[in-house]
């Protein structure tokens, strides 16, 4: 019997074993993988003769495919967005054909808003692929966002928010703050702090991946209480934002909402919520991407690492984790952390090869910064920061190798001064 009929025997084998230990449940499964084997030999064999009929009329018309990134929340908010400030500075005239590389987007709601501003269609994947078969085919590919959402020339302040909400949207939005009991005259906060509960509840099918690798970027809810409060007693609304959380926020206010946790949670609220506030609090997740396309002010504190700071507007501004050597206790200055590579560390693992230990803001450091910046956003004037100690954090930082690949030439000085004044003289020495 020859290579081939054994194998092919194998699989038969294999598939009958299958569906005699799980029934149903395995031809179901094995029927979709048909179905969906076939729908894709039918797309790529449609697909040949359009690319054939766009690489005709090329001289004449450019046209372009490529994917809008929907596994996670931060890249398909921003990489759109980013995709059309582009076309308006740059007055590009390429026809462009997109399509959702997940079959379940992280919002629907946003996947709704992007559909309205961009040309998708699932068909456009067959096409895409199959032109990157032919020569010069990456010249006709279109990636939304070249380097993972980091606005290296600046061009969202420099334009006003092309994906918006409808009238019909926006008042729907408004009507449930009205129903909560928030005037319009009063302003609300958005604290969104990261823990590892959505990775593994929406991005974890089958409970394989472990996340823990991202553990150093997590914080407990617990810390920002007394910034809460102190939020609310200047007369603020606070949100605790989510679509799934670890701990509740465990504050008995009136004026603070957990969100996360009430029966009010839905993915139009998630990104309405954090479009329309007065400012977000984060520490460095997808959501506040929301935030930042609709120019909302944002502090992040609890940030890590350093290197993916947002530096393209005054209206934001950072407080770090801070890096300790476990063998000595001694502190990890800012060019101690470029120099040993923890300065873009994106992997636990890193820090644990190296014996770092990653140190979370205290509950005072995070309500001294919360109130520092509230106080710059409320005086109705620019914001003013220690420009002395500015310069010196941007000349160090300045010295990293890959710094122009991550900050580009537009970055402001929007680091925290409170994280400045008080760690300066080890973390700038």
């Amino acid at each position: 019997m020859s290579s081939n009929a054994v194998s092919l025997k194998l699989f038969w084998s294999r598939q009958i074993s299958q569906i005699k230990e799980n029934g149903w449940v395995a031809v179901r499964f094995k029927l979709a993988k048909v179905v969906k084997l076939s729908i894709d030999l039918i797309g790529y064999t449609l697909a040949v003769p359009v690319v054939l009929i766009v690489r005709l009329i090329w001289p004449l018309v450019w046209i372009r495919f490529g994917p809008v990134h929907s596994r996670a929340l931060g890249h398909s908010v921003f990489d759109p967005e980013h995709y059309l400030c582009e076309r308006e500075i740059e007055n590009s005239k390429t026809i462009d054909c997109f399509y959702f590389d997940s079959q379940t987007p992280p919002n629907e709601q946003w996947a709704l808003m992007v559909k309205r501003n961009l040309r998708i269609n699932p068909v456009f994947r067959y096409v895409d692929k199959v032109s990157r078969l032919f020569p010069n085919g990456e010249a006709r590919h279109k990636l939304l966002s070249p380097r993972d959402d980091r606005d290296l020339k600046g061009y969202i302040p420099k334009t006003e928010p092309h994906i918006k909400f409808t009238t019909v949207e926006d008042s729907k939005g408004r009507l449930f703050l009205k129903e909560l009991g928030i005037k319009p005259s009063v302003q609300y906060v958005c604290l969104i702090v990261r823990d590892s509960a959505y990775k593994e509840k929406y991005r974890n099918p089958g409970n394989k991946k472990d996340w823990s690798y991202h553990n150093f970027r997590d914080s407990d809810i617990d810390t920002y209480k007394t910034a809460v409060l102190a939020l609310v007693e200047k007369g603020y609304w606070v949100f605790r934002m989510g679509k799934a959380v670890h701990k509740p926020l465990k504050i008995n206010h009136p004026q603070i909402v957990d969100y996360a946790n009430s029966e009010f949670r839905s993915d139009f609220l998630d990104i309405w919520l954090m479009a329309n506030c007065y400012f977000a609090i984060s520490n460095g997740t997808g959501l506040d991407s929301v935030s930042y396309i609709f120019k909302k002010p944002m502090l992040l504190v609890n940030l890590l690492p350093i290197m993916i700071c947002r530096t393209v507007s005054k209206d934001f501004a950072n407080y770090f984790k801070i890096l300790q050597w476990e063998k000595n206790g001694e502190y990890l200055s800012l060019r101690d952390q470029i120099n040993c590579g923890a300065i873009n560390f994106d992997n636990q693992s890193d820090y644990d090869r190296l014996g770092i230990k990653v140190v979370d803001n205290t509950s005072t450091q995070i309500r001294n910064t919360v109130l520092d910046f509230e106080k710059k956003l409320s005086s109705n004037v620019t914001q003013q920061w220690d420009n002395v100690l500015q310069e010196r954090f941007w000349k160090i930082m300045k010295e990293h190798e890959d710094f122009l690949e991550y900050h580009g030439k537009y970055c402001v000085p929007n680091i925290s001064d409170v994280f400045l004044e008080e760690h300066h003289e080890w973390f700038l020495a």
